[in-house]
């Protein structure tokens, strides 16, 4: 048998064997699904850790088709979304607060929801500058703006109205 005839004949094989393939999974759909879904439920932490490996290696893919979803489903992605935030207002304060560093190119690492939280407690739940039990914000004692690091030690609880009078200047300048 030539070589051709070879090349040929193994590509005919793998077609059938693709052709039988996708009968198969037609024909036990709910069966595979089922299992598929029992064998995500006792190897969590090992499909997780996978998925994210393999969403790493292939980043600008990801984020292509993430787009490309985005803009396809407009309707359901806000809501997602909304429901997200409604739902995590601290992690949602931390990623508007990274965004704002990474955009004033400041330097540090920024801080975890755990070091939030404890900047948070730190300060009672009450407002570094007036003492107010209200909604809190993150402050920067001395602002990004200035070009200082957006890390734990330089952030406190403030309340809105405080956090928003203060803007970008030091407490020394704002209790003037």
């Amino acid at each position: 048998m030539g070589y051709l005839a070879l090349m040929a004949s193994t590509e005919s094989k793998k077609e059938q064997a693709r052709a039988y393939h996708r009968a198969y999974r037609a024909k036990h759909y709910e069966k595979r699904l089922a299992y598929d879904r029992a064998y995500r439920a006792a190897h969590l932490e090992q499909v997780k850790a996978t998925i994210n490996r393999w969403h790493r290696a292939h980043r600008e893919n990801v984020r292509i088709n993430s787009k490309r979803w985005r803009d396809a489903h407009k309707e359901q992605h806000a809501a997602a979304n909304a429901r997200w935030k409604k739902a995590n207002p601290a992690r949602r304060l931390l990623a508007e607060q990274k965004r704002r560093a990474a955009k004033l190119a400041s330097p540090g690492g920024g801080l975890s929801l755990e070091q939030w939280e404890a900047v948070d407690a730190a300060c009672g739940g009450k407002c570094a500058y007036c003492l107010r039990d209200d909604k809190m914000t993150m402050d920067h004692v001395v602002p990004l703006s200035r070009g200082v690091a957006h890390d734990v030690a330089n952030i406190v609880a403030a309340c809105i109205s405080c956090n928003a009078s203060k803007g970008n200047r030091l407490v020394s300048e704002w209790r003037r």
